[in-house]
């Protein structure tokens, strides 16, 4: 973090690019502030004008740390920059970056209001902003959704059936499956679970349905395919619990086998068959830990419905039925005490499957979901933090 703080600095000077904005994204990036530390680039003239600007892209504990005068003194951290925010000989990273910088901006409108509750953050909320996150559409999204507006929603749901084809041909191969078993699920919507695997984005609530056969059945009986992948980080071993019961209860129930099925060790140039093919994504995570989450962003912009709690960047574009019928393009998960409530998932699954299996249904939701397109580019989210660095 220090090397490549400071290292950028003075390659910057180097170079003789002087920035208008340098943004620290995330606690670690805090020493390429200027003033951070005790060295040459402290009271540079050269950094004089550029204004420092802190986001952050995750609400969790680990993102936030507490420093003791140890790692200061080590770190050569600047007295000046630090000593405000100094308390019983520690300091909390997050507060004086947010304290200091001329900008700060969380990655979803909830977000930074998760941000200015923080108990360290509130005195600053004021600061606090918003940018949403977006993905880059010439990349995630399929040609074919470019012009869905001038064709008739018999031709859209012909082509979105054309993708899923072209999908689970590809899909069986890939995940070691068999071709008989691309067959028996193709006429069934398929749902992605393609997010990190950790304990707050609640992959364990599979196994509560699992091991419960009223709801096992009910899951059964909404008939749909749900594709799990996603990377655990290393040392994370309630992550890799939550998948190893997951496989416990696949491995010994064939039909849910080949309902719940793993895509292992995929990558970003995979990853957009993934979203072309399926027919809705899922979003799940305990109240207010989500950032933003973008996976979901990528399933919009290719016509697939959203399954998600109220999260992260989710109540800007995800709309349900009961509340929003105009703009219908998910299903809404409930919390009960701050966790996706298991009953309202099955209930939202089946939900969907019912609308997937209603054409003119479908192709509604198709649409509204191909509809937010521009709410989710990141060519949106270019232009606002344009015009919030100009007003800095």
């Amino acid at each position: 973090s220090w090397v490549v703080g400071r290292g950028a600095l003075a390659l910057a000077q180097q170079l003789g690019f002087q920035p208008d904005v340098i943004i620290l994204s995330e606690t670690p990036t805090l020493f390429a502030h200027p003033r951070i530390a005790v060295d040459g680039h402290t009271k540079d003239p050269f950094f004089a004008k550029t204004r420092c600007v802190f986001n952050d892209h995750t609400p969790l504990e680990y993102a936030h740390p507490i420093w003791p005068q140890s790692v200061l003194d080590m770190t050569k951290m600047n007295p000046a920059f630090y000593g405000p925010y100094l308390r019983d000989g520690k300091i909390d990273v997050t507060q004086a970056l947010v304290a200091e910088a001329e900008g700060v901006f969380g990655v979803a409108e909830k977000h930074a209001r998760v941000m200015r509750a923080m108990p360290s953050l509130k005195p600053y909320a004021e600061k606090i902003h918003h940018i949403t996150n977006g993905v880059h559409t010439p990349y995630w999204q399929e040609r074919v959704f470019h012009l869905a507006d001038r064709i008739s929603d018999e031709d859209l749901l012909k082509a979105k059936e054309t993708l899923k084809a072209e999908f689970l041909d590809w899909f069986w191969r890939r995940a070691l499956l068999w071709p008989h078993w691309a067959k028996k699920v193709r006429s069934l919507p398929i749902i992605l679970w393609t997010r990190r695997i950790t304990s707050y984005k609640r992959l364990d609530i599979l196994d509560k349905i699992f091991d419960d056969p009223a709801r096992r059945q009910r899951f059964l009986d909404a008939g749909v395919v749900l594709i799990v992948g996603g990377r655990v980080y290393q040392r994370d071993n309630a992550s890799e619990k939550m998948v190893y019961e997951l496989v416990e209860d696949l491995n010994h129930d064939e039909a849910l086998g080949e309902r719940v099925v793993f895509l292992n060790n995929y990558n970003v140039w995979e990853a957009p068959r993934l979203f072309h093919g399926s027919d809705a994504s899922i979003m799940l995570s305990d109240d207010g830990r989500e950032a933003s989450a973008t996976g979901f962003m990528k399933a919009q912009m290719n016509g697939a419905a959203v399954i998600a709690n109220p999260d992260g960047a989710v109540p800007e574009s995800v709309f349900d039925a009961a509340v929003d019928p105009a703009r219908a393009n998910g299903f809404n998960v409930t919390y009960t005490h701050g966790q996706p409530d298991v009953d309202s998932f099955l209930t939202a699954l089946e939900k969907f499957s019912a609308t997937y299996k209603n054409p003119a249904q479908r192709a509604r939701l198709i649409r509204a979901s191909l509809a937010v397109t521009p709410q989710v580019s990141v060519e949106r989210t270019a232009r606002e933090m344009e015009a919030f660095f100009s007003r800095l």
